[in-house]
Parts: structure tokens; C-alpha cells; sequence
């Protein structure tokens, strides 16, 4: 099987290729490239859960008044993204994109931008291999944050493989909130193309699949823990075994735009938590927090013992909790197990270190959003053409 990785690591970059021999003397070859985990600075809890909202295109009202008060807050409110290097245009300029499933586009800084702060910025007219497709694009969300420009073709450049024609989004515009983060400069979205914005016909993935440079329109994900280095990997065209347990357990999609699966509440220690406010989940890889139902986010917080709720800043638990209950969440009809002490974060208050936030935050919105919180526990599979998802617990 072709296949090419991209692992998470913070450090420096390492280029490394390998081939594999596999039964019947055929070969196997893989990409990998390294690449950074970073831990971006984000405002207080409420406005978090409406940022997130807002890029389903939600507004849950009840966050409204809690989310003006923001505080600010560095060494609590940090969000962790998973960036990879990609390359565009010939000769390539590189950014740091967000590897994210819950987007479809893929878009990154260009020239003359002057609200994009101090990254990169792609310049059409350098590329030999640049397309004008004559055509804008923008990309609004209801916080108020927001991106636009034009349409091109250009090759990207995603560790040893260069994938020519590629539709990509030229940014000439930013908000602030996407101008000052400086531990990302773009957006490579992984979800399906009836959500691009960009017009895309087909999915990144299926292209390189149907041009056959990877064997499976399959991409695979591991998130790393921070205790185990911050390591992670995507894996394009196929899975790396070396990354979970098990087999993984494959959820149809209900609705091929997001990663969307049929959700039915958590069971916690054998005790099925349902909620009538949402029956459906997405899978995200682009998000920090687990957002569910304020019913079931109570159920869980009330399985932790020592916990205490502080307005406009969260829920916070003992960062190493003597509980040893687990929340099953069930998607698409199958139980995903998560031992409870994984879904407290390393987060905690300045005046008193034993204290940590969960990645936990509720809404009532009707969706369940299934970020970091969840996804750092399984190794993820995203099949393009069979529209599933696949689970299994991660292992380093």
C-alpha cells in the first residue's frame, strides 16, 4: 500500500522515507515529515464554545452574556492545534496549516495582504505553476472572525509528494483573531466537498486517490497526549498500525459534509446519559474541546469528585482525580470508551496548581462536537469513498 505520513512532534524537521516489504514480495512506501503541536492562547470558556459553534454556523443565545466577559487568562486558556508544513506553488512557499476535518477548504495568506499579520504570504505570480480560477471566496463565521479572496490551482507540496492542480483559497483579507495567531498560517481542510466554499469538486483526498498517488482515499489520524511528548501523525492514503489497538471500528457517515455520525448520549459507569438536544455528533480534528448537551456534561462533572465551577471560566477539577470512571460515548450505534482522567486537561490556576479544566464545555445548541478532548484517546480514520469513520483506542 502507498501511503505518506505526516507525524506532530515539537522540534525541528526531519524528512525520512521508508519501504516495507510486504507478503507475495511486493512493496509498501511511506512519506513522513515532522511537524509541531502548538498551544495557542483563546479567550474564556463561553466564548470558546461560540467560536466553535460559529463554525457550524450555530448560535447557541445563552453564551451570549457569559462570552462578553472574557478573561484573559494565558496559563488556562490554551487551545492545542495540530499543524503540518505544507508547501504551494513552484518554488514552494511553506506554511503551518491546521489539519482539520471540520472544514473543507484548503486556504492559506497571499499577497497583497495587509491584515494577515506577520505570515507568510503566497505570491501568485512567483509560481510557474499557479492557475487563476477568476474567482473570489470568503469564509464568515458568527464570532465575527472571517477570511477571504481568491480561487486558484496550484501544486501543493505535503512531504515528498507533490500534488499538482490542487484548488486552494488565496487569503487578501483576515480577521484579527486568524492575522495574530502566529502557530498557524492557514487551513487544510479534510471534510467533504459539498461544504467547500472554494468550489471544490472533489475532495483533496479522492484526487490524489483517483491520480493514484496514495492506494486508500483514506486519511488516518493520531493526537498525541502532551504527557506522551505531543507527539501526532496523519497518515494520507491508508492507517499506521502503530498507532492504536485493536481494530478500528468504522461509523457510516448520516450526511457527507462534515464528519457527522448519529450520537446517543454517554453511558458512565453502565448509566446511559441521553439528551433530546442533539442526536448527532461531528468528528473534529480542528477542535480543542468536547462540546455535548449541559445535561451530560453536568452527568460526567458530577462522576469527578472535588470539582467547583468558576463564572466565565469553567469547570475545575482535581488534575489528578481519584475517580476511576469511564464515559462511553456512543456514535453510530457502538461504544467509544474514555476513562474520565482523560478528559481533564493540563490547564490549571495560576494560585492553585492542583486544579485543572476539563476539555468539556456544553451547549444546548443540537450539536455534539467531538474536538482534541475526545479524538487524543483514539486513532481516527476518515474513508472519503465509503463516507465512514473508524475508532480505536491510540497507543503511542
Amino acid at each position: 500500500m502507498r501511503a505518506f505520513s505526516l507525524i506532530a512532534i515539537a522540534g525541528t524537521f526531519l524528512f525520512a522515507s521508508t519501504i516495507h516489504a510486504e507478503e507475495g514480495g511486493a512493496s509498501k512506501r511511506s512519506f513522513k515529515m515532522e511537524l509541531r503541536k502548538r498551544e495557542t492562547q483563546s479567550p474564556n470558556v463561553p466564548s470558546r464554545i461560540k467560536s466553535i459553534l460559529s463554525k457550524y454556523g450555530v448560535v447557541d443565545e445563552s453564551l451570549m452574556k457569559e462570552s462578553v466577559a472574557e478573561v484573559d487568562l494565558e496559563s488556562i486558556y490554551v487551545d492545542v492545534e495540530y499543524v503540518g508544513t505544507i508547501g504551494v506553488g513552484s518554488p514552494q512557499v511553506k506554511f503551518d496549516m491546521v489539519l482539520d476535518t471540520g472544514s473543507a477548504d484548503i486556504w492559506v495568506p497571499a499577497f497583497p495582504c495587509f491584515t494577515c499579520g506577520n505570515h507568510p504570504l503566497f505570491m501568485s505570480i512567483s509560481s510557474s505553476s499557479y492557475t487563476p480560477l477568476f474567482r473570489r471566496w470568503s469564509l464568515s463565521y458568527f464570532d465575527g472572525s472571517y477570511v477571504g479572496g481568491v480561487v486558484g490551482k496550484d501544486t501543493l507540496h505535503i512531504g515528498e509528494l507533490s500534488h499538482s492542480n490542487q484548488t486552494v483559497g488565496l487569503a487578501l483579507l483576515e480577521s484579527p483573531s486568524f492575522a495574530k495567531n502566529n502557530y498557524m498560517d492557514g487551513i487544510f481542510g479534510l471534510s467533504f466537498p459539498s461544504l467547500s466554499l472554494t468550489k471544490q469538486s472533489n475532495s483533496i483526498i479522492m484526487d490524489m486517490y483517483n491520480k493514484k498517488e496514495i492506494d486508500e482515499p483514506v486519511v488516518g489520524m493520531y493526537l498525541g497526549r502532551t504527557r506522551d511528548g505531543g507527539k501526532g501523525e496523519a497518515t494520507f492514503g491508508g492507517v499506521n498500525p502503530e498507532h492504536f489497538s485493536g481494530e478500528l471500528e468504522y461509523i457510516d457517515v448520516t450526511r457527507k459534509r462534515y464528519w457527522q455520525v448519529d450520537f446517543g448520549g454517554v453511558e458512565i459507569d453502565g448509566t446511559l446519559h441521553t439528551s433530546s438536544f442533539a442526536n448527532q455528533a461531528m468528528i473534529d480534528t480542528g477542535t480543542t474541546l468536547a462540546i455535548l448537551p449541559t445535561t451530560l456534561v453536568q452527568a460526567i462533572h458530577d462522576a469527578i469528585p472535588g470539582g467547583s465551577y468558576v463564572n466565565n471560566m469553567g469547570w475545575f477539577f482535581p488534575c489528578k482525580t481519584t475517580s476511576n470512571a469511564t464515559v462511553a460515548f456512543q456514535l453510530g450505534g457502538k461504544k467509544f470508551a474514555v476513562p474520565i482522567s482523560e478528559l481533564i486537561r493540563d490547564r490549571y490556576l495560576p494560585e492553585n496548581p492542583s486544579q485543572c479544566l476539563t476539555g468539556l464545555g456544553a451547549s444546548d445548541s443540537g450539536l455534539v462536537i467531538l474536538g482534541a478532548t475526545f479524538l487524543r484517546n483514539f486513532y481516527s480514520a476518515y474513508d472519503f469513498k465509503n463516507a465512514k469513520v473508524g475508532l480505536a483506542p491510540s497507543k503511542q
